[in-house]
């Protein structure tokens, strides 16, 4: 189900995400720990973490459907939902109360847009995450 998920269909990426077990875990657990930073730490520890995410050209995409998968529950959550994808248990999703409904959904469109810049647009990423970032703490 989770190479279903992560590969978009693509049956090139399943296989990666299915031969690749710790890699792909390693890209979920980054995936994680990047949106917890947005939703519940500072700026400048966003933006010090995002100095961090360095991966190879291919890991990007799969680290953003882990993103997006996240953020997808954090959303799920705030609307009462109880059905999640990436994580096992409600309690599981830190949050801060600053990351309303709408903040939640601005982030998940900032985070699919700096996928494509990244992923599909060659896009250099240290740059857009920097972006993302300093927009997604902007936000009124």
């Amino acid at each position: 189900q989770e190479a279903a998920e992560v590969s978009g269909g693509i049956i090139g990426t399943a296989k990666s995400v299915l031969l690749g077990a710790n890699e792909s875990a390693a890209l979920s657990a980054a995936a994680e720990e990047w949106i917890s930073v947005l939703c519940t730490k500072t700026v400048t520890e966003a933006l010090i973490y995002c100095s961090g995410i360095k991966f190879s050209r291919i890991e990007y995409d799969p680290f953003f459907i882990y993103a997006m998968a996240a953020l997808r529950d954090r959303i799920a959550v705030k609307l009462g939902k109880t059905e999640l994808l990436f994580y096992s248990r409600v309690n599981q999703i830190q949050d801060a109360s600053g990351n309303t409904l709408s903040r939640l959904c601005a982030l998940y469109d900032a985070v699919y847009s700096a996928r494509e810049e990244i992923v599909w647009g060659n896009a250099s990423p240290y740059p857009v995450l920097c972006t993302l970032t300093e927009k997604h703490f902007c936000q009124n």
